[in-house]
């Protein structure tokens, strides 16, 4: 019998890839992929030396795994990758970064159908 939930996982994959996402470039040295991918974000919140609580955000990504090859091979992101959108005539470089978990990326779902991949902006051309 078939495992419901991760047949409905995998149908939603499917329709975030077909309803919310744009095709980026993902960027390790000389390696790029082209990829479909969903723009999110990661709240963060951080307390300074002087115990001011800064807010933020992480610009994250939402990737299926299996578009994730790199060199032919399956790969996981590292820090300093890039991941490149291009809207209209600007190109938007995201590096790739460590989130508030202290980590570049993580699963998404229980069957590790998709990844979340922290980033931050670093350039607009």
């Amino acid at each position: 019998m078939a495992n419901l939930l991760q047949t409905g996982s995998t149908w939603l994959n499917q329709q975030r890839e077909a309803h919310m996402s744009t095709t980026v470039t993902y960027c390790r040295g000389l390696a790029t992929a082209t990829m479909t991918a969903t723009q999110a974000a990661t709240a963060t919140n951080v307390v300074d030396d002087s115990g001011v609580e800064v807010r933020g955000q992480v610009d994250d990504w939402i990737i299926s795994v299996a578009e994730m090859i790199l060199h032919d091979s399956p790969a996981y992101p590292q820090e300093g990758d890039e991941i490149r959108e291009t809207n209209g005539n600007l190109e938007f470089v995201f590096a790739v970064t460590k989130g508030p978990d202290g980590k570049e990326w993580r699963y998404t779902d229980a069957y590790r159908q998709t990844m979340r991949i922290h980033t931050k902006r670093t350039a607009i051309n």
